[in-house]
């Protein structure tokens, strides 16, 4: 294990440096002029006192004319470096009816096969889990929320919120049963920056604690620089040297160890917050049902704490 001192930066510290590690956006300038179109919806929207229409539907359909990428759409409205997550994936949009705006976007995925946070409530709250067969259930039983972002003033409405939940009806859920022949009983997912408010005092959805494990981010400059450097410290091994964050690490463990710590640079290293909904114990909520309990628990509060606030100003 490397033994080199973890960083305590701030969440919004974090925030800048990750803008190091994203990769090129394609087509920026014509997404970036969506989002701002999308953000005076919103404001429209909020000047009327709206009541939120929220609905949802696949990505790759919504911006069927646009042809966004959605990995540069991730890129370009999110804090975070993402890439495409290999395995199974489905991309929604939440968006509103009535005032033709996104609320954000959500991408339901394959987990990592391992995660011993994961494993342990499995072990210890599924009845019918067999550690013995850990992989046939995780494919069949389980996925991750890879993506939760929301965009645009409606941010500082919870909206966010809104994304969270919509991920746990049943009807997106179905949505990936239905492409990939599965029976997802359980949904999880990892916050960025360690506990995080937009997964807290959600109903049914439980915080297990931090990562056990840390994840690490690289610039492109870097990971040449760790391939090219194991090939020539390690010329015999058969080292994965694939771009995949996990084997990434393990490559700069190996080399830390080599040169005693004596390293060009030392990747941002974190754990993260691990939460889990469990419908063997709560059953998925439909869509609508989500929304009215985000209206009332969330967004109605929310604005009237804020409409309270201009008066105040």
């Amino acid at each position: 294990m490397i033994c080199y001192t973890e960083q305590t930066l701030t969440k919004e510290e974090l925030r800048e440096e990750f803008k190091k590690y994203k990769s090129e956006i394609k087509d920026e300038d014509k997404i970036r002029e969506y989002i701002d179109k999308n953000n005076t919806k919103q404001l429209k929207a909020i000047d009327d006192n709206f009541t939120p229409s929220p609905k949802y539907m696949l990505f790759e359909e919504y911006f069927k004319k646009e042809k966004f990428k959605y990995v540069s759409f991730v890129n370009a409205i999110s804090s975070m470096y993402f890439r495409k997550r290999v395995g199974r994936n489905i991309n929604i949009v939440i968006y509103d009816d009535k005032y033709d705006f996104i609320y954000g976007i959500l991408s339901l995925s394959s987990p990592m096969l391992f995660n011993k946070v994961i494993d342990d409530y499995l072990k210890e709250k599924v009845e019918n889990y067999d550690f013995k067969d850990h992989a046939k259930y995780i494919n069949n039983h389980l996925i991750d929320i890879s993506v939760c972002v929301g965009t645009g003033i409606l941010t500082n409405y919870l909206s966010g919120k809104l994304l969270l939940l919509s991920a746990l009806s049943s009807e997106i859920v179905n949505l990936f049963n239905q492409k990939y022949n599965t029976d997802i009983r359980l949904i999880m997912t990892t916050s960025i920056y360690g506990k995080s408010s937009i997964y807290n005092r959600i109903k049914n959805f439980e915080y297990l604690g931090l990562t056990k494990g840390y994840n690490a981010a690289f610039t492109k400059d870097q990971i040449k620089w760790l391939k090219d450097t194991y090939k020539e410290v390690y010329p015999n091994r058969k080292g994965n040297l694939t771009a995949k964050t996990v084997h990434l690490f393990r490559l700069y463990e190996h080399l830390f160890n080599y040169f005693k710590g004596d390293m060009p640079f030392y990747p941002l290293k974190m754990s993260k917050g691990t939460y889990i909904y469990d419908s063997y114990i709560h059953n998925f909520n439909s869509f609508n049902e989500n929304v009215n309990y985000w209206l009332e628990r969330w967004y109605i509060p929310r604005r009237e704490r804020i409409n309270n606030i201009k008066i105040l100003w």
